[in-house]
């Protein structure tokens, strides 16, 4: 990375850490135009929560090429406020009419101490069509990613593409979101998960998505809502 900085003069970055994926290739995949957004074809979006939450807006094509279409982050906000005030409006004026299915953590799916409403229900009340993600286990999500990056499709197109408005993406991905150098004599060694900072927010989110290319809905899922359409009935018929 510090040669093709400051001896390539080519566009990175430089930190003491371990980029998480080796795999990419800004050349390959960063688009210096922006994507098109195929109407025909819904979109998925990724979800971090937290204090921090983070969502990646993207498309699957028939061929399987993960196209990663926008990125929106925030700061000291919780997921109500960021989904409805503003993920959904921003998707309304930008992305009006198109399908949408949402991924999140499958811990998005249980109550928290402090609010009887889960994360999959917030979603699901805005019309944002949660569904919970197989795993939440680094390893998987990190794989899942690195999948895409390693494909090509429709003769040497790269199995994922960044829109040039993901620049929180596109520096994670040249190395701001990263394995932290472990302070131990010897060889060199890392942690085995990245470190927590702004850029690994939308990296998380991004995994969920990238995860829907191998793994359908998960069972809690389909338990989740048949449970809610069975409830939905009994009020139709007077329970």
């Amino acid at each position: 990375q510090w040669v093709k900085v400051y001896i390539q003069n080519e566009y990175g970055t430089v930190s003491d850490g371990k980029p998480v994926y080796t795999e990419y290739n800004d050349h390959q995949h960063h688009s210096e135009v922006p994507l098109v957004v195929m109407k025909g074809l819904p979109l998925f979006l990724g979800w971090d929560f937290g204090r921090t939450p983070a969502c990646i807006i993207c498309q699957i094509t028939s061929r399987g090429q993960l196209r990663v279409l926008d990125e929106i982050c925030a700061m000291d906000m919780g997921v109500t406020n960021f989904a409805a005030k503003v993920v959904k409006p921003y998707l309304m004026n930008n992305y009006s009419g198109m399908p949408i299915t949402s991924l999140i953590d499958p811990s998005g799916l249980d109550k928290g101490d402090k609010d009887e409403q889960t994360c999959f229900e917030i979603l699901d009340r805005l019309g944002l069509n949660p569904e919970g993600a197989p795993t939440n286990n680094f390893t998987s999500r990190r794989e899942a990613v690195a999948n895409a990056l390693s494909w090509n499709v429709d003769g040497g197109q790269p199995g994922l593409i960044l829109d040039p408005k993901c620049k929180m993406l596109r520096a994670g991905f040249l190395g701001k979101y990263e394995l932290r150098r472990m302070q131990v004599t010897g060889e060199e060694r890392w942690t085995e998960a990245p470190d927590k900072n702004k850029y690994s927010h939308p990296h998380d989110a991004l995994q969920y998505v990238a995860m829907r290319l191998e793994v359908p809905e998960t069972p809690k899922v389909r338990r989740f809502r048949n449970a809610k359409q069975r409830g939905a009935a009994d009020r139709v018929a007077g329970y």
